[in-house]
C-alpha cells in the first residue's frame, strides 16, 4: 500500500462551499491532488469576473419547450419537496445542444437557480480526461 503526504491544506480551501460542491469534487480513484484542484476551479479566481446574479428561467427569452420543459420540472421538483409526488414522479433529464455561445451554460444556471438546487459546472471533456489518459 502507497501513501500519499500533500502537506497542509488550510481550512479557506472549502470555505464557501457547499455540501454539494464538496462532495462532488472527491471521485473514486482520485489523488488528493485532484480534489484539490476541483476544489481551487470551484472557488475560482479572485481576480476573475463571476456572474453573481442568475435569473430565473421564467425571464428567459427564446428558449421554446426547453424553458417549458424547465418550468414544468420546477413546479414538479416543488410538489416533490411538498410530498404531493415521489422521486420516480420528476420528469427525467434532457439535452441541449448547440454551438459555443447561445445559451446553453445560462439556460442550466436559470433552470439550477429556479429550482433551487445546485449547479456544479463540468464539461464533457472534464468527465472523460482520466478515462482517455488510462487507454492511451
Amino acid at each position: 500500500m502507497t501513501q500519499t503526504v500533500i502537506g497542509h491544506v488550510g481550512d479557506e480551501l472549502g470555505a464557501g462551499l457547499s455540501f454539494d460542491q464538496i462532495s462532488a469534487s472527491a471521485r473514486l480513484g482520485d489523488t488528493p491532488d485532484a480534489i484539490i484542484e476541483r476544489f481551487r476551479k470551484l472557488r475560482g479566481d479572485p481576480a476573475e469576473t463571476t456572474l453573481t446574479s442568475v435569473p430565473r428561467l421564467e425571464s428567459l427569452e427564446g428558449y421554446g419547450e426547453a424553458k417549458a420543459w424547465g418550468l414544468r420540472l420546477a413546479r414538479e421538483i416543488d410538489r416533490y419537496r411538498a410530498g404531493i409526488i415521489s422521486l420516480e414522479d420528476l420528469p427525467r433529464g434532457m439535452m441541449l445542444s448547440g454551438p459555443p455561445g447561445c445559451g446553453k451554460t445560462l439556460f442550466a444556471q436559470a433552470l439550477a437557480t429556479t429550482c433551487n438546487v445546485p449547479l456544479i459546472p463540468t464539461s464533457v471533456a472534464a468527465i472523460e480526461q482520466p478515462f482517455v489518459w488510462k487507454f492511451c
